[in-house]
């Protein structure tokens, strides 16, 4: 019963990381790719401006 208790625990423990891994790598991503596209539109439009 207690080993079955750990058990829960642990995997319970280990799916909670992973999610949290997961979130934070969704919010990297959701946040640097955005950004990085929106500078590259703004980088591109001066360069044309430029050129």
């Amino acid at each position: 019963m207690f080993v079955c208790v750990l058990v829960c625990i642990r995997v319970g423990l280990c799916y909670w990381f992973f999610i949290e891994v997961l979130l934070l790598l969704y919010t990297e991503i959701s946040i640097q790719i955005p950004t990085k596209v929106i500078r590259n539109v703004i980088e591109w439009k001066v360069l044309r401006k430029d050129g």
